[in-house]
């Protein structure tokens, strides 16, 4: 792969007028002596973000007439069945009273083993050796 050189502004306007002149992309190459890449990374590079550069239209009024009558219809049924189309609501930051009391009970209770704890250990004894696989693939199935 050779090195690539950037083109100069004066390069890339020629390509621009004779893009505009309906020339294709091989001739606007042959006749500024670049290779044709060269030119359609220009166009690309140089294209309005906002416009569709080639300028044709893929649909018709009819066909986005009757894309919108579907896409209202899959949207009923989609209510109809239960799903909503809204954002999750995000889960509030906890405030300065709330984390003090977080780290006030971490504090309290950083030297309590598993057997101090109310809720059943998540790791395998000798006495329950698949526990532990149940709670993994509980997990795995999320």
């Amino acid at each position: 792969m050779g090195k690539q050189r950037d083109l100069s502004t004066g390069i890339v306007a020629q390509i621009q007028a004779l893009r505009q002149q309906d020339l294709t992309q091989t001739k606007t190459a042959e006749q500024l002596g670049i290779s044709q890449s060269s030119v359609c990374k220009a166009l690309k590079k140089n294209c309005s973000k906002r416009t569709n550069c080639s300028g044709v239209r893929k649909t018709s009024a009819r066909d986005n007439k009757q894309l919108r009558k579907i896409a209202i219809n899959y949207y009923r049924r989609l209510r109809e069945l239960g799903f909503k189309s809204c954002v999750p609501a995000v889960k509030p930051m906890l405030n300065k009273k709330q984390m003090e009391k977080r780290l006030k009970r971490a504090k309290e209770h950083g030297e309590w083993t598993a057997e101090d704890c109310d809720f059943p250990s998540l790791f395998s004894t000798k006495d329950e050796p698949a526990l532990r696989a149940e709670v993994e693939r509980a997990a795995a199935e999320r």
